[in-house]
């Protein structure tokens, strides 16, 4: 059966965080899968100091992020946690997680993020 209310979110870096947080907004229920033991993506992991071109500090923008997702009654989030099977259609997709669950979602957003390069070489 469809469930077309909830929308499984990969990644909870910048990207997934703020598609978390908007989904939510718009009244339908977000799930967060991220492989990490804790959310924020590279700007947390990595350590940034400050982010560009604002300038602000990466840990008070990204903590921003994180405070709309946490504790929101439409978010589910899942750490330490990854996909190992997706299978479905558009409207109809079922996720099995690492953690044995399952989760319906209507649609999925994939906010994996990047790896750094280095672009000396």
């Amino acid at each position: 059966m469809a469930n077309t209310d909830s929308v499984l979110v990969v990644g909870a870096g910048p990207a997934g965080l703020s598609a978390a947080a908007t989904i939510a907004s718009m009244g339908k229920k977000a799930v967060i899968v991220e492989k990490e033991d804790v959310l924020g993506g590279a700007p947390i992991i990595s350590g940034y100091a400050r982010l560009v071109p604002s300038g602000e500090w990466a840990k008070d923008a990204i903590g921003r992020m994180v405070s709309r997702v946490t504790g929101n009654k439409d978010v589910a989030i899942h750490t330490s946690t990854k996909v190992i099977r997706f299978e479905g259609e558009a409207g109809n997709f079922t996720a099995t997680l690492s953690s044995g669950e399952k989760v319906d979602a209507g649609a999925v957003v994939l906010a994996t993020g990047f790896t750094h390069f280095d672009s000396n070489q």
